[in-house]
């Protein structure tokens, strides 16, 4: 059985925006260029005075008389930008923002709202091109860069997106926060051992996110290190909250694997106790094959049994079940269970049909075996087991029907 494949995706880490926590600088007290009369002068006060207190509309309704008789001043509209956008009248924000850039006020407060807007749109082209705009204007402003960098990840734009971040930190090598952000897009990127060498310098650095312990425990098995594997697992169990089923049954079949018997029958026995009836399964499937690599054989059919019994089992647990029945002399539950198998494979497998064949044979329902009979030389020819079978079956009496259960 092959292992338990671990979870890890971009997903793991924040990929959603989160503009909202960017101040977004209000052009309180901008200067105003035009020569205006006093009267004009006061009713921009007024504005200002009216936006500080919350009172949107009034600030837009002294507003826009100024914007038409300013029509080339870029604060006017710049104002108005920030006035609807607190009304939540975005279309509006907009095209007062963009009439402020037209006016000369290429400012990051406008284009920080422009790229709010755009976020709430859900235009992610047009929020790249914004937040662009605001790494050129304001350079050393890393926030803005990590903004950058997050948004060309969202829009698969890894390898740009990685280069920001790289730059990020090598400024601030310290942040464990572009650690992990930079890990998460080499994780899309399928580059497993850089991700897993800067998801642990994330970790190393104080990352807390608590999904991290199990996203390299995925890379590090991607990478064939089942050691690693089981040590980045086990920091998932130890700081879980609750016991996962699932993780369980992972740590299980990695401590199976790397031969620590004693330690994966101690990770799964309360799943075969559990009431679920998938777990239970599973757990009994893993300490069978615990106990077979014990040489336990009867206790590894008991578990198999109730694996069986208990979930939906797969066709190699069937098809070991089915040889023990027939090693066993249990020819008609030998049948029983190597017909699933061999519908489930639909007849693929020659070994598996021609013991279902040999079961039916045994235990006497000749009908049934010729029918399987003839699938069998149908798909895998005949050979010399399948001339034995045809001569058995063909000494047989024709109207032999299967023996009576006792």
């Amino acid at each position: 059985m092959s292992s338990t494949c671990l979870p890890y995706s971009m997903s793991t880490f924040p990929g959603k925006l989160a503009l909202a926590c960017l101040a977004v600088a209000v052009c309180a007290r901008v200067g105003f260029a035009a020569e205006v009369s006093p009267e004009d002068a006061q009713t921009l006060q007024a504005a200002q005075k009216a936006y500080d207190g919350a009172k949107y509309a009034d600030a837009v309704k002294l507003l826009l008389p100024l914007r038409t008789k300013y029509p080339d001043e870029g604060d006017i509209p710049r104002m108005l930008t920030h006035a609807y956008f607190e009304l939540g009248e975005f279309d509006a924000a907009r095209d007062a923002a963009l009439t402020a850039i037209g006016a000369g006020r290429l400012a990051p407060d406008v284009l920080g709202r422009i790229a709010q807007i755009d976020q709430r749109r859900d235009d992610r082209l047009a929020l790249v091109n914004v937040v662009r705009l605001l790494t050129v204007l304001e350079p050393a402003n890393r926030q803005w860069r990590l903004v950058y960098a997050d948004l060309l990840a969202a829009t698969d734009a890894l390898d740009e997106s990685v280069g920001v971040y790289r730059a990020l930190l090598a400024e601030v090598p310290e942040s464990a926060n572009v650690a992990l952000r930079l890990g998460s897009v080499l994780v899309k990127q399928e580059r497993h051992a850089e991700a897993a060498a800067m998801l642990e310098t994330a970790w190393h650095l104080g990352a807390n996110d608590p999904r991290l312990p199990t996203t390299l425990a995925g890379i590090h098995q991607q990478l064939g290190d089942d050691r690693q594997t089981l040590a980045w697992l086990e920091r998932a169990t130890a700081n879980a909250e609750a016991v996962s089923p699932e993780r369980q049954m992972q740590l299980g079949h990695l401590l199976w694997k790397l031969g620590e018997h004693d330690r994966a029958a101690a990770a799964v026995e309360d799943l075969a106790k559990s009431g679920e009836a998938k777990f239970k399964s599973q757990a009994h499937m893993l300490l069978g094959r615990i106990a077979m690599d014990r040489q336990r054989v009867e206790e590894a059919i008991a578990h198999w049994q109730t694996a069986a019994a208990s979930g939906e089992p797969g066709t190699d647990l069937l098809a070991v079940l089915g040889a023990h029945y027939f090693n066993t002399g249990d020819f008609a539950t030998a049948a029983k269970v190597l017909r699933r198998v061999v519908e489930a494979e639909k007849s693929e497998n020659e070994q598996h049909l021609r013991f279902l064949v040999l079961s039916l044979f045994r235990a006497g329902d000749t009908a049934a075996a010729r029918g399987f009979l003839r699938q069998y030389v149908e798909r895998h020819g005949m050979s010399e087991e399948a001339q034995s079978l045809v001569r058995a079956i063909a000494a047989a009496r024709p109207d032999a029907r299967p023996a009576a259960k006792s």
